[in-house]
């Protein structure tokens, strides 16, 4: 996945009114589309529950404000500014490829199920708080992305992260893809869509008085590893909507959580008055550099993924700087540490610049042609097929049943379980046998630990 995802910054929260404005020219051609997709699922599928019968609601995405401010407009200068100044200043596009419209779809399958319980129609029916993998994969094969885009490349690759997705509980909703706006400064308003808005009334610790508690939902699709809780006090379209939450719901107890859908993982965390003074304060900085046309180029780990690295001098500069210091073991930890992080910065850009280079010449490469020499080089296209088997418990028992080998040791010998993928599995059983079958994990389940090893992260620039 992308650099945006792993950053938790989200292509829909950074909306473009050039792009909505093609979006909605090619409205009725996609409406048009998804009649016809949805009329021949219903013919491969005539079972579909009854909430699935007719088309999802139509989507109804809140016009950006004029001149607002996103939570990617701030996170995207705190980590370059030469990049912010190329995207908002410069208006130098970025680009979406197949990533993105892999987490749109899936962005849209779960707004849509969303939808479908906030506003139900007459005749759905009852519609379950939970909607389950099937419905979630339905709904995949009528989104935008996938029926006027990258068609069964991009479906197939949002199924892969659905279909071992936790069941999301979709009760309780306020706003679904919602638009929330408030102003930092009477001269600095901010914007941005919160996936799914939930408010409930849950009772007091401390007394018996019901009070409420909004949760701010935000999915992301990538499979990169969700922030921890400090680095999510930290992150910028978190506490800019929790900000905004305490001023829309005054009495309420404002929560985020950041779920990742493809590793089956959420984050939460609360607001707090220390948060909302530093995050106003951050905000006001980078808006006062902006206007002073702060734009220098900070080289680290985003530069990998950076789309206007290509003629950024500074990225040029470090991939020729690089030159291994002697007697490393005279060097203090916080130079050891620095070199450390350096020298991987360095391979993560080295290695991104290979890729580009391998993207360019593949394009050079005919349909069917498989090498390319030149005077000094020979380059081959390569791959390679990978087995898969249609099922592997038939096999194993058919292998067993033939070599008159013990199953169980078989399956054993074989096969690896995932915890993530068995901890996925549990949340699909009622709810009444779930700690049970916690139970019997545990008791099957032992602990190593791995040798240890040395990791070095980029602190969050000025926030």
């Amino acid at each position: 996945m992308n650099q945006a995802q792993d950053d938790l910054e989200d292509y829909d929260h950074d909306i473009d009114p050039k792009i909505m404005a093609e979006e909605a020219a090619r409205a009725d051609e996609f409406l048009f589309a998804q009649t016809a997709a949805h009329t021949a699922i219903l013919a491969r599928h005539p079972d579909l529950p009854p909430w699935l019968k007719s088309a999802p609601p139509k989507k109804h995405k809140a016009k950006w404000p004029t001149g607002n401010k996103s939570p990617s407009w701030f996170t995207t200068f705190a980590k370059c500014p030469r990049r912010h100044a190329q995207r908002y200043r410069y208006d130098r596009k970025d680009p979406s490829g197949l990533d993105a419209m892999v987490g749109r779809a899936i962005h849209g399958a779960l707004e849509d199920a969303a939808n479908m319980r906030m506003r139900p129609e007459r005749g759905r029916g009852p519609v379950p708080a939970k909607p389950s993998h099937e419905e979630i994969l339905f709904l995949l094969e009528l989104q935008k992305d996938v029926i006027l885009g990258q068609g069964m490349e991009t479906l197939s690759r949002a199924r892969e992260v659905v279909k071992d997705m936790p069941l999301i509980d979709l009760s309780d909703l306020v706003g679904v893809e919602s638009l929330w706006t408030f102003y930092v400064t009477p001269g600095l308003p901010v914007s941005g869509y919160a996936d799914l808005i939930q408010l409930r009334e849950e009772r007091g610790f401390r007394q018996n008085s019901p009070h409420q508690t909004l949760i701010i939902t935000d999915y992301k699709t990538g499979e990169s590893q969700l922030p921890t809780e400090d680095e999510l006090e930290l992150n910028v379209q978190a506490t800019l909507e929790l900000c905004w939450a305490v001023r829309k719901w005054p009495n309420a107890r404002a929560r985020f959580r950041i779920v990742n859908v493809a590793r089956g993982q959420e984050v939460w965390v609360d607001w707090s008055e220390e948060m909302d003074r530093r995050t106003l304060s951050f905000c006001r900085s980078v808006s006062w550099a902006f206007q002073n046309k702060v734009e220098d180029a900070i080289v680290a780990s985003h530069c990998v993924y950076c789309p206007y690295r290509g003629d950024c001098g500074d990225y040029g500069k470090t991939l020729k700087a690089y030159n291994p210091p002697d007697a490393l073991d005279r060097r203090s930890i916080e130079e050891l540490i620095e070199i450390h992080h350096s020298s991987k910065l360095i391979m993560d850009i080295a290695e991104q610049r290979k890729k580009d280079a391998a993207a360019l010449i593949m394009q050079g490469f005919g349909q069917n042609q498989r090498k390319y020499d030149t005077a000094r080089f020979a380059a081959y296209k390569k791959s390679r097929r990978l087995p898969q088997f249609r099922s592997e418990s038939q096999l194993l028992s058919q292998l067993a049943e033939l070599s008159g080998a013990n199953e169980d040791i078989l399956i054993d010998s074989l096969t690896k379980i995932q915890k993530k993928s068995l901890d996925t599995w549990v949340k699909t059983l009622p709810v009444t046998i779930q700690e049970q079958a916690q139970q019997i994990i545990a008791e099957h389940q032992s602990l190593s630990e791995t040798p240890p090893w040395i990791e070095v992260r980029e602190r969050e620039a000025l926030f």
